[in-house]
């Protein structure tokens, strides 16, 4: 599978696909995202419930711990930094060098090609 490479403000990611073990945590916390209130505003949306808000304020941490150090290429993953005369430096970077805005805009991206068809997520043939 063709790896996820996302540009930010800061930097350049290379990202694998979360599969195997990875991807079934990715999955699980993914799963964490839905809401579980039926209750709606006049406009009919939904109102969160402090335990979703809860669970959608955990979420993007768990998965930076948890998956995002797991699918990072540190060799093809920098930063950038323009010195002095504006030259763009790409700086190396490993998972700890992330800076805090773009694990979530990482969590936010990865989490937007999530697909699974929610009328009929399997079949059986």
């Amino acid at each position: 599978m063709k790896p996820y490479t996302i540009e930010t403000a800061n930097g350049v990611y290379k990202l694998k696909r979360p599969v195997g073990r990875i991807g079934m945590i990715h999955f699980s916390i993914m799963s964490k995202l839905e809401s579980h209130s039926s209750e709606k505003d006049k406009n009919g949306n939904v109102i969160l419930s402090p335990a979703d808000q809860d669970r959608l304020e955990k979420a993007p941490v768990e998965w930076a711990e948890k998956v995002l150090k797991n699918i990072l290429v540190p060799n093809e993953s920098y930063l950038i930094e323009i010195d002095e005369n504006g030259t763009e430096k790409k700086i190396g970077i490993t998972y700890d060098d992330i800076p805090g805005e773009d694990q979530y805009l990482l969590f936010v991206a990865v989490s937007s090609k999530t697909n699974v068809d929610e009328e009929e997520p399997f079949r059986f043939i």
